[in-house]
């Protein structure tokens, strides 16, 4: 249990630092090199980890049976490329903070998509939820329209959270 909590810690840690060293880095790095070194060293990781895994006899890999290609294809372009390019490049624009502060209203696109789509039951507790996340979100964010490049940034985050609540739905 300890060992899981740590990785959890770590997790969080490193999700988190995301958008302060991106927005350092991306003063120095274009955008989309930035965004394809990004992937190359996750790539590097998780086959690192794969590799272990394997190693250690934890099974075979399962190959993606032909009828969820389109899903993954779906997950892969929706999730990474577009939502986390928006998020990137919404960094640049408007600031690590704001960028992530609207990129945390992915649930709240969830919840919504997932009553659209798969005609889940919306709650009285989590319309109060999402109530309380969007005004405390255009709070903070609300005070801080200082341009146009800093509202395209927003324009560009709130994209991003769409098409990971889209995609997390459909995926």
């Amino acid at each position: 249990m300890k060992r899981i909590s740590l990785l959890l810690a770590a997790t969080t840690m490193l999700w988190g630092s995301i958008y302060v060293c991106n927005k350092m880095l991306l003063d120095t790095v274009p955008g989309f090199t930035l965004l394809c070194l990004r992937y190359c060293i996750a790539a590097v990781v998780m086959l690192s980890f794969l590799a272990i895994q394997k190693k250690k006899g934890y099974g075979k890999i399962k190959p993606i049976e032909a009828k969820d290609r389109k899903y993954v294809v779906l997950f892969g372009l929706g999730a990474y490329v577009i939502s986390v390019s928006l998020q990137q490049f919404s960094k640049k624009l408007c600031g690590a903070a704001i960028s992530s502060l609207i990129n945390c209203m992915n649930p709240i696109f969830i919840c919504f998509f997932a009553v659209l789509l798969l005609h889940e039951q919306m709650t009285a507790k989590k319309i109060i939820c999402i109530v309380c996340a969007a005004v405390g979100a255009a709070c903070i964010v609300g005070g801080d329209l200082t341009g146009g490049a800093h509202i395209t940034g927003m324009v560009l985050s709130m994209g991003s959270a769409l098409s990971w609540g889209i995609v997390s739905v459909c995926a």
